[in-house]
């Protein structure tokens, strides 16, 4: 325990942020037929490899002061918000033309996305 305590008073880097099994499950059965290749849906690539990237502290492509994953304040993520389906929102809610995500999959998003806050800060 010395060592979180060390963590937790500054003296070591925080763990960098990763995408559990489970969350990745979910955006590859319910994002990567749009978001995938050399030309993704919003110029949004959900690719495996590049989920990380592609969210964290990035500007959304419908609103550049909004972030997709805000690591700060991950409770306005536009990810959650466009999955929800969120009045707010510009266009369609995700995953468009098809049925929302079940209850339990938006919650797997949504902890892991509250679990980012202040990654790598």
């Amino acid at each position: 325990m010395a060592g979180f305590g060390l963590f937790l008073s500054g003296g070591q880097t925080p763990p960098s942020p990763t995408v559990p099994g489970d969350v990745t499950a979910v955006i590859k059965a319910r994002c990567l037929e749009c978001h995938v290749g050399p030309k993704p849906a919003g110029k949004l690539s959900l690719e495996p490899d590049r989920i990380l990237a592609s969210l964290l502290d990035k500007p959304t492509s419908d609103d550049p002061a909004v972030k997709l994953i805000d690591t700060a304040a991950p409770e306005k993520s536009y990810l959650l918000a466009k999955i929800r389906g969120d009045r707010a929102i510009r266009g369609s809610r995700m995953p468009v033309r098809r049925p929302r995500l079940p209850e339990d999959e938006l919650k797997r998003l949504q902890d892991w996305v509250m679990s980012l806050k202040a990654a790598g800060r």
